[in-house]
């Protein structure tokens, strides 16, 4: 999958479209205030847009929309009752959108 390339790209991982152990030990933790302008965040905004989710420009800033985008994919995908606007190094929602489960 392009997506699962380009975060293997922008996190130095492997580059093969197939996500695993690698992949999520290199993630980092992204929101509006932890590394909001990380390469990373750009095609986590792509991500999100095809989802639906993101309604922003392309900017690799996490800024508010992206906030917004990360809390509505926990809500409804993840299925969390509080969600934080925050995607965690080697957490859920990292499994989740690198479809590693």
């Amino acid at each position: 999958e392009d997506f699962v390339r380009e975060v293997q790209m922008c996190l130095k991982a492997g580059i093969d479209g197939v996500a695993g152990p690698q992949t999520l030990g290199k993630t980092v933790t992204v929101s509006k205030v932890k590394n909001r302008k990380h390469y990373v965040v750009l095609p986590l905004q792509k991500y999100l847009k095809s989802l639906g989710l993101y309604t922003g420009t392309f900017d690799g800033v996490a800024g508010t929309l992206f906030d917004s985008a990360v809390r509505s994919y926990q809500v409804a995908v993840l299925k969390m009752q509080k969600s934080d606007g925050e995607i965690t190094a080697r957490a859920r929602m990292w499994k989740s959108l690198l479809k590693i489960e």
